[in-house]
């Protein structure tokens, strides 16, 4: 019987960590991200991952007057642009290979982190503290 009770806080722990660790990483992108600069979308890089394939966009832009070319680190199955677009991005000053992509991201992305941390404490009120 202990273990019925022990599953909803692994559930709950899980969904806490992933809410967590998604918006951790998205918001220190965007945090070390803050100079402006337009590039062209050289095209993107695929990986196949056991859902599917991730497609990560890879960006020529200039800065300080050097070309860099980047791949964006947050991939995606689908994209609202394609290859030779001008996208708008934002780059690290102290490490300009590092930028976060300016786009339109689906509701639910969107919306991931939170939802997932507060699905964790439901679980956890709901069994620890309803009777």
């Amino acid at each position: 019987m202990d273990i019925l009770y022990d599953i909803p806080l692994v559930m709950g722990t899980i969904f806490i960590l992933l809410g967590a660790f998604h918006g951790w990483k998205l918001r220190s992108v965007v945090r070390r991200c803050k100079i402006h600069a337009d590039g062209i979308l050289f095209g993107f890089r695929a990986e196949k991952t056991r859902s599917g394939t991730m497609y990560y966009p890879v960006v020529r832009f200039e800065a300080k007057g050097k070309t860099y070319e980047s791949e964006y680190r947050f991939g995606s199955a689908e994209w609202e642009f394609k290859k030779g677009d001008k996208v708008s991005i934002r780059y690290n000053e102290l490490s300009p290979k590092e930028i976060y992509l300016y786009h339109s991201l689906p509701l639910w992305k969107q919306y991931l982190s939170p939802v997932c941390i507060i699905v964790g404490g439901i679980i956890f009120y709901c069994t620890y503290y309803i009777h």
